[in-house]
């Protein structure tokens, strides 16, 4: 089945006129030509798969339970012949331990029947909004690695740095939910890199806060790419490649957020290369999620080259950029600025455990007079960071 394809430009031009006459009603109603219209509609008939049952959410999205063998993932030309992983076959230990934040919740109680995925329903709107992020996580290491970096004015990253070879990392992340304007977000992440330029392979997940796909509530997301943001890869499951395993907890779920002084919830991530197969699996509070598949990557095939945790927002036009995490920097602290703690890393030659990635860690942060990153260790929290700043950076 042929993917309708935008050239940049051509997208870019196209949600331009979108936002300019959707202002504030961004995601609610397009006003699209006929052609465009039809485009969409092929992309959307292409990722939408027959399903099983379908229920609404709570929180508004529509949730089908697709045939687990008959999922997205499997329309991509090198997963035509693939396996279904269940599990990792070899990871270290611990990073997929259970949590008393149990995936379950995600669905309000529904469930989707045997041998079925629950997968968010996609539409128009994501589709043209999910094309609008920019294509690049923002590190210090992926710019380096990035040419295309320089051409997205507008984005701002705080990060922790692990720059060594690594079979992947796993943190805590404090929820937070900062206020965007239909032409921005706000994300928390744990991104995975190997190689640069047109061969950086990149795979990550935290949670976005991004008005114009859901409004009021922040989500998980994915990300990934096989070609320096080029042609593959995609947010969330907009393009066949990563598969889905669980039965309880579908990309694109809400989190809660934390309140400022108050109460705080967390999002454990992981993601993961599993050692015999060489997937790269995402955990998220203990549930095995699903994974990205070796047959994906070049460069991330052995191992990856660096980690990055922390946070990263964009608003185009130049324009003043929202809140990064709770919208306070880290010199408040815990509890108060947004963080990540238990942070861990794993090494390709000690793969039965994970490190503390302190003896080697270096800090990105591209607009310091607007955001920050730093890191500490205690007892309670292990290796921790924490990120971000007030909404308003108007930095370059």
């Amino acid at each position: 089945m042929e993917f309708v394809i935008f050239s940049r430009d051509a997208m870019r031009m196209l949600l331009l006129g979108f936002i300019f006459v959707l202002g504030a009603d961004a995601g609610h109603i397009l006003r699209l030509s006929e052609e465009e219209d039809l485009a969409l509609e092929r992309q959307i008939q292409a990722i939408n798969k027959p399903a099983i049952r379908s229920f609404k959410t709570s929180y508004g999205a529509t949730i089908d339970c697709v045939n687990i063998y008959k999922q997205l993932a499997f329309d991509h030309p090198l997963l035509k012949n693939h396996t279904i992983q269940m599990k990792p076959e070899h990871v270290p230990e611990g990073d997929m331990r259970k949590t008393r934040r149990m995936a379950s919740l995600y669905l309000g109680g529904q469930r989707c029947p045997k041998g079925t995925v629950p997968i968010v329903r996609a539409t128009k709107e994501d589709l043209l909004m999910a094309k609008y992020i920019p294509r690049h996580p923002g590190s210090h290491m992926e710019t380096e690695y990035s040419p295309n970096s320089d051409d997205i004015p507008g984005q701002h990253s705080a990060m922790f740095e692990f720059r060594r070879p690594t079979r992947g990392a796993k943190a805590s992340i404090s929820n937070w939910n900062p206020a965007v304007s239909s032409e921005q977000f706000s994300l928390a992440k744990i991104s995975v890199v190997a190689a640069s330029g047109a061969d950086l392979n990149n795979v990550q997940a935290g949670w976005m806060s991004y008005d114009s796909l859901y409004p009021d509530s922040t989500r998980l997301f994915i990300y990934w790419t096989a070609d320096g943001y080029q042609k593959t890869g995609c947010y969330n499951l907009l393009c066949p490649g990563f598969i889905q395993v669980s039965s309880t907890l579908p990309i694109g779920s809400p989190v809660q957020s934390s309140q400022y002084g108050g109460a705080q919830t967390f999002t454990d991530l992981t993601i993961i290369q599993d050692t015999n197969k060489g997937d790269w699996w995402l955990g998220v509070n203990g549930e095995q999620v699903g994974y990205w598949p070796r047959s994906l990557f070049t460069s991330l095939v052995p191992n990856a080259n660096a980690v990055a945790w922390g946070g990263q927002v964009f608003s185009p036009f130049k324009r003043p950029t929202p809140a990064m995490g709770s919208g306070h920097p880290p010199s408040e602290g815990l509890g108060k600025a947004a963080s990540m703690t238990h942070l861990r890393a794993s090494l390709p030659f000690s793969s039965t455990m994970f490190v503390d990635p302190e003896n080697y860690d270096s800090f990105f942060v591209d607009a310091p007079e607007c955001y920050d990153a730093t890191s500490d260790k205690n007892h309670e929290n292990g290796r921790y960071v924490l990120y971000g700043g007030p909404a308003g950076c108007t930095a370059s």
